[in-house]
């Protein structure tokens, strides 16, 4: 999955997540997304930790999945959720979950 934002001051350029944008788990079943921002150019540095982690998940409906700090998806009930997958700069990918 890849995610291109639009030309501007931001110093990534996508957003590329090895793990297919649709996820299909059993209850009780464990998955990983494998995220890594490119830069726009080897130059550019991407901001510092003091900004916060270079990644972050967000999940949209945490009865359905939860997702921790390093990207580890945890099937809890059956439907269908997203995960975002944030850059510290903005950045953002889509992942779809659905919990049979």
């Amino acid at each position: 999955m890849k995610v291109k934002i639009k030309k501007g001051k931001k110093k990534a350029k996508k957003l590329k997540a090895k793990k297919k944008a649709k996820v299909k788990l059993k209850v009780g079943k464990k998955a990983r997304i494998k995220a890594k921002i490119k830069k726009l150019r080897k130059s550019k540095k991407l901001p510092n930790k003091g900004h916060g982690r270079k990644l972050r998940y967000i999940c949209t409906d945490k009865q359905i999945a939860v997702v921790k700090k390093n990207g580890k998806i945890i099937a809890k009930s059956p439907g269908i959720c997203k995960i975002y997958v944030l850059a510290v700069n903005g950045v953002r990918a889509t992942v779809t979950v659905t919990v049979n």
